[in-house]
């Protein structure tokens, strides 16, 4: 989701992390994190689709996302390995809509 606060530039936040999909293996991210950069790139002021972009990837290689959370005093990495969602994932979660290849819903 793009957010504006006053005095800042746009940031993105994770809505939903997709049960089933690889961030949500991983258990890093959770809902409500703001992402600050995917491998190195900052995401501030960047559209979702291009954030979408960088996120997306080979399959069983390494997305670094660095993020912050409400309460934490820094930013922090999560190193998430892709990987297609486990088919009862996609049966019972269908896939989210603005999707990144970590599946989380932006």
């Amino acid at each position: 989701r793009d957010v504006t606060r006053p005095g800042h530039k746009m940031m993105v936040t994770i809505e939903r992390v997709v049960p089933g999909y690889a961030a949500a293996l991983d258990g890093t991210l959770l809902d409500g994190d703001e992402i600050l950069a995917i491998n190195g790139t900052p995401v501030e002021d960047k559209s979702l689709d291009d954030v979408q972009a960088l996120a997306i990837g080979p399959e069983d290689s390494e997305c670094v996302v660095t993020y912050w959370r409400e309460g934490q005093r820094s930013s922090a990495e999560a190193v998430i390995k892709r990987t297609q969602p486990a088919p009862q994932a996609l049966a019972s979660s269908p896939p989210p809509n603005r999707a990144s290849g970590l599946g989380v819903q932006l």
